[in-house]
């Protein structure tokens, strides 16, 4: 150990007390176990027996390692001062102040930018659920938010800090209508979206804030927003973009070359595929402009995460890849629905349904045509399946015969069963082969196949109307739906 000059070493360093007394330590303790009368006499007695030499081995070994130690500890310290000036810096502050200091210029940065910043926040215990867009303003201790969440039209402002706690953390101390749903519980489920308010803040650049969640540990990020954004542009784009991703499944294509079949389902905002040997399944975020991946798609070393919707061909890309909406035959847009259309069930009496645009997105004003009367009802188009589906509901009377209406209720005439108000329903899903829409029952009731609906006439007390034998009375049967064919 003699080689080594700690004395220049010290030298060095004599203006600087914690490196002189640590280097001054490490010599001591070296220099006593190189004297050591125990070590020296174990490395006289080496050569008398093989047992002394061993004990000399564990003992030297010992010794050595905390020479090491104490010579690396040197290492160290003399590097860390080499990267440090000479003149007052943070690490010159206690702990305390320093976790201010840091509080303080997480909190400046939050608020300096003008046109806000954009969220994208993960659900769920290891991003289990969705993925949402947040836009987010801090000012003078309130934050402003839009999103996703439920009215994407909706603005919220409600107090936040950021706080100590064990390290610099963002909270969102004030209720707010767009933020706080994603942490609330919900009937029947404690952890709802399993979503987070406080955040531990990992590190920031000048426009990039990493967060983590303080209870379901999702990583986040806040990106600055581009100075002149406009918020309710940014969100019409989004919905534009939730619009057109309104099919579930979709082709995969590298190039010329299809990889596989995966789905982006917009209700969970969640992506499935499986390409080669991997696997995804993971939220995304929608933007303005189309989706970011909460982790990229790794494809031939190649890393796709940001994909930008082309609503000519309802596709996603990023440079070669390109993930495009697949649609079955049996898929139909909405306005193909729209006409008149002919009812098939089982009574030989002509039934006829019309059909047009409803006044809610996604839903059809179907004018039933019985007996030379016309009943309205209302049914719905799922844009993922391109299916209609006829629920439950009520139904005014158009001859006023009932008081209080009529009740169109799902029923079972292979089992003879009505199954109430607000269960079941059917699908007509179109047959390219049959050139008909076929009925199907919707699986909503376990145990059960709706094949009808029945017209429950109900009186001025509100009951339903019933004979002299105690049976309901019906305004009109629909037994038996088989399919429906298209007319015009």
């Amino acid at each position: 150990m003699g080689a080594f000059n700690f004395n220049k070493i010290k030298q060095k360093y004599k203006d600087k007390p914690a490196v002189y007394d640590l280097i001054e330590i490490a010599t001591m303790e070296i220099d006593i176990h190189g004297k050591s009368k125990n070590f020296q006499e174990l490395l006289n007695q080496a050569l008398e027996n093989e047992k002394k030499m061993k004990e000399i081995k564990e003992i030297s070994d010992k010794q050595m390692k905390k020479i090491y130690l104490l010579f690396m500890a040197i290492m160290l310290t003399l590097s860390l001062q080499s990267c440090l000036h000479d003149d007052k810096t943070t690490f010159d502050l206690p702990a305390a102040d320093r976790i201010e200091k840091k509080v303080a210029d997480y909190k400046a940065l939050l608020e300096s930018a003008d046109d806000g910043w954009v969220m994208q926040f993960y659900t769920g215990k290891n991003y289990s659920y969705g993925g949402y867009t947040l836009l987010l303003k801090f000012k003078n201790g309130n934050v402003t938010a839009m999103g996703d969440v439920k009215d994407i039209e909706a603005q919220a402002t409600s107090g936040y800090d950021v706080v100590k706690d064990l390290g610099p953390t963002l909270s969102f101390n004030g209720y707010n209508a767009v933020i706080h749903p994603l942490a609330e519980t919900w009937l029947g489920s404690p952890d709802g979206a399993q979503g987070d308010y406080e955040f531990s803040i990992l590190r920031a650049t000048n426009d990039s804030i990493f967060l983590k969640g303080r209870k379901w540990h999702n990583e986040m990020l806040l990106t600055r927003l581009p100075k002149g954004t406009n918020w309710e542009e940014y969100m019409l784009g989004l919905a534009t973009v939730m619009q057109g991703m309104n099919v579930e499944t979709y082709d995969f294509i590298l190039g010329n070359d299809t990889l596989a079949q995966g789905t982006l389902t917009q209700e969970v905002r969640r992506l499935n595929v499986t390409i080669g040997d991997s696997t995804w399944s993971m939220p995304y975020c929608t933007t303005n402009t189309g989706i970011v991946l909460r982790q990229p798609l790794v494809i031939k070393n190649k890393k796709y995460q940001h994909f930008t919707w082309n609503e000519e061909d309802h596709s996603l890309t990023q440079d070669d890849l390109k993930i495009i909406q697949f649609l079955p035959k049996s898929h139909k847009d909405i306005d193909f629905w729209i006409g008149e259309w002919q009812l098939k069930t089982s009574l030989r009496k002509r039934i006829r349904l019309t059909l047009e645009r409803g006044t809610v997105a996604n839903t059809l004003k179907g004018k039933l045509n019985l007996n030379n009367v016309n009943y309205e009802i209302l049914l719905t188009y799922d844009p993922a399946t391109g299916h209609l589906e006829l629920p439950g509901q009520p139904v005014t009377d158009p001859t006023y015969k009932y008081p209080a209406g009529i009740l169109l209720i799902p029923a079972s005439a292979k089992e003879g069963k009505l199954f109430g108000e607000g269960t079941g329903s059917l699908f007509f899903t179109w047959d390219d082969d049959m050139e008909r829409a076929k009925a199907e029952d919707s699986g909503q009731i376990t145990g059960h196949t709706v094949d009808s609906f029945f017209g429950v006439a109900y009186g001025e007390d509100l009951q339903p109307v019933t004979d002299a034998q105690g049976n309901y009375v019906y305004a009109f049967t629909l037994p038996n739906i088989q399919y429906m064919t298209k007319i015009n």
